[in-house]
């Protein structure tokens, strides 16, 4: 093998090397990132938007359910909106015990799997 020949594939190789080298390390910034901003996010929508409206029930499971979906999120955060999803939403207009019924649906969801609405 040539000895110019040998240089240009070493020297190849080593920019397919430093190529992903720089992928990776885009990737992995970019995940930290995306994390830090969803937490933020997610403790914003918990702490605030959270409410038990009958009216805005399907909007709120749908960016619950899309909270679910992103792979870019915290463990804890994970668990907060799973928490707040599988409550069911028991809301109640005759006064009924709403917190039992809250707790049933929980279990009822629990049951049936993950992404269960209960109602």
């Amino acid at each position: 093998m040539n000895k110019k020949v040998f240089l240009r594939l070493l020297i190849s190789l080593v920019a397919v090397c430093l190529f992903f080298i720089c992928a990776q390390f885009v990737y992995v910034t970019y995940s930290k990132h995306m994390l830090k901003v969803n937490h933020k996010a997610v403790q914003d929508y918990v702490n605030t938007d959270l409410t038990f409206d009958p009216e805005s029930l399907d909007e709120q499971l749908a960016i619950m359910e899309k909270w679910m979906d992103n792979k870019f999120l915290y463990p804890e955060d994970y668990g907060l909106v799973y928490e707040r999803a599988s409550l069911g939403y028991a809301v109640s207009e005759d006064g009924d015990n709403v917190v039992k019924r809250a707790d049933d649906n929980l279990y009822k969801s629990k049951k049936n799997g993950k992404n269960q609405v209960t109602s």
